[in-house]
């Protein structure tokens, strides 16, 4: 009916009656116990550091930091049960694989030597952290260490003011961008607005000029020389030309 999940249910219990057909019936009884054997279903999950956590956070270490210094330690846990719950950890990337380590089934991060004036002053290490199932599930985290000669969070502060200044000046581009593209379009509208009016200004100027000929004085001299022109029968050839010239 559905799927079984170890970590809700481990075991079942239920009981089945066979009965004949015969006259009296007879029947028999079972009681069936079911185990549910765990699977590898489920990831590591971290908790520290939080995958959600999207701040510009490091773990600090001093300049002077020794051999075997814990500089953070990485945190997971596995819903599943068993072998299949057992966690390792691993470094996958490293910006100096000479310096930092990692423990394997505590998630300690260590310094492997001292640190010197030539060491840099900001690390990255990409950790994976994975189970003893098969096939192994995994997950990732990324740790980020800055070197600093003592603990006050100035240095820290400076460094996510840096990251920060660069995220800034990212957005700042594409509002400028936005902003320019707005503002043509802006006045690219109102160049078509004016030339639209100035258009029907001119248009309805000509539609008035174009009225007032055709209700002027000489279409109603024309329109009365040719009424009496039929009236009388004289008609000439010429009369349209004269016309012409008096409209002109």
């Amino acid at each position: 009916v559905r799927p079984f999940d170890y970590e809700h249910n481990q075991n079942f219990t239920f009981r089945v009656q066979a009965r004949d057909s015969g006259t009296p019936t007879l029947s028999s009884n079972a009681t069936i116990k079911l185990y549910i054997i765990d699977q590898n279903d489920n990831s590591p999950t971290l908790l520290h550091p939080s995958p959600n956590d999207s701040s510009f956070s490091a773990e600090i270490v001093p300049r002077n930091a020794e051999a075997g210094y814990v500089v953070s330690k990485v945190i997971a846990v596995d819903a599943d049960s068993g072998q299949n719950a057992w966690l390792s950890f691993h470094l996958q990337k490293v910006s100096d694989q000479s310096l930092f380590s990692v423990g394997l089934h505590t998630g300690e991060i260590r310094t492997i030597r001292k640190m010197t004036e030539r060491d840099n002053t900001r690390h990255t290490l990409i950790v994976v952290v994975k189970d003893n199932g098969q096939p192994s599930l995994s997950a990732t985290t990324t740790v980020k260490i800055v070197a600093a000669e003592n603990f006050s969070g100035h240095y820290l502060e400076n460094t996510d003011k840096e990251q920060v200044d660069e995220f800034d000046s990212s957005l700042t581009i594409y509002l400028i961008i936005s902003l320019a593209v707005v503002t043509f379009l802006f006045l690219a509208s109102i160049i078509l607005l004016l030339t639209l009016k100035a258009y029907k200004i001119k248009k309805s100027k000509h539609d008035s000029a174009a009225d007032q000929n055709l209700h002027g004085p000489n279409i109603m001299s024309v329109r009365t020389n040719y009424l009496n022109s039929l009236a009388r029968g004289t008609l000439h050839q010429g009369y349209f030309h004269e016309i012409q010239t008096k409209m002109d």
